[in-house]
């Protein structure tokens, strides 16, 4: 069975959900061995193991296998070392890789796959100098990072990522200068922050420069957003 994506719910009300070709709920998922055969065999282009852990030397089948289009590992718990098989997965368009400590290496090895658009890496711990190796992607269009190692001049290289449109931040150290520099991401459409106090001054800024913007901040609308809409659970 092969799945092909559209496009993906990474994180929050505004984005669209996976959509896969075979219409079956999937009921039990096949083991790491069994879909690394199936992607040998050409008959996907998907792995997704949402349930069991997966480790580097596990994550060394995937070496060359160019035709993988689709990435996720939800339990984690690959590492740097994984990153150079990472970067012969030429092909990839979407990564998600949770509970998965990875490095500003990681970075640039993303920056290497052109055909990348939703990279999903929130153990990943990326500083200013990572986002740097990874500015000027091509095709990135959603992202969503974590780490108090994402600071103001991090903010400022996510203008340096053309097709940027949904950006999720979690536990960032940043400043009412680094709200200012994503008021400059040219095609930003949604922004989430976790665990990030910033002062209300820094939102009125932002939201008179950007309401084109739907705003998430811990997970919840601000009040003042012109951009939010009505959640039918909760609003």
């Amino acid at each position: 069975m092969v799945l092909c994506v559209t496009s993906i719910s990474f994180f929050g009300c505004h984005f669209k959900k996976e959509i896969a070709t075979d219409a079956k709920e999937k009921t039990k998922e096949q083991d790491w061995a069994t879909q690394i055969q199936a992607l040998r065999d050409g008959r996907t282009d998907s792995i997704e193991i949402t349930e069991s852990v997966v480790t580097d030397t596990q994550f060394k089948d995937l070496l060359e296998q160019g035709d993988l289009r689709r990435l996720i590992l939800d339990q984690g718990a690959i590492t740097a070392a994984s990153t150079p098989t990472l970067g012969t997965l030429k092909k990839l368009v979407l990564v998600k890789l949770r509970n998965c400590p990875l490095t500003d290496k990681a970075a640039s090895v993303f920056r290497e796959l052109e055909s990348l658009q939703f990279l999903n890496v929130p153990q990943a711990e990326f500083s200013a100098s990572g986002l740097k190796a990874l500015a000027g992607h091509p095709n990135l269009r959603q992202l969503r990072i974590s780490g108090t190692l994402l600071d103001d001049d991090a903010c400022r290289l996510f203008t340096e990522l053309p097709e940027l449109r949904f950006l999720h931040l979690i536990g960032p150290k940043i400043t009412a200068v680094g709200i200012e520099h994503l008021t400059k991401i040219e095609k930003l459409q949604s922004l989430y922050i976790d665990d990030c106090p910033a002062p209300d001054a820094a939102w009125e800024v932002f939201f008179k420069s950007r309401p084109d913007v739907h705003v998430h901040l811990d997970q919840h609308h601000l009040d003042r957003d012109p951009a939010k809409h009505a959640h039918p659970d909760t609003e």
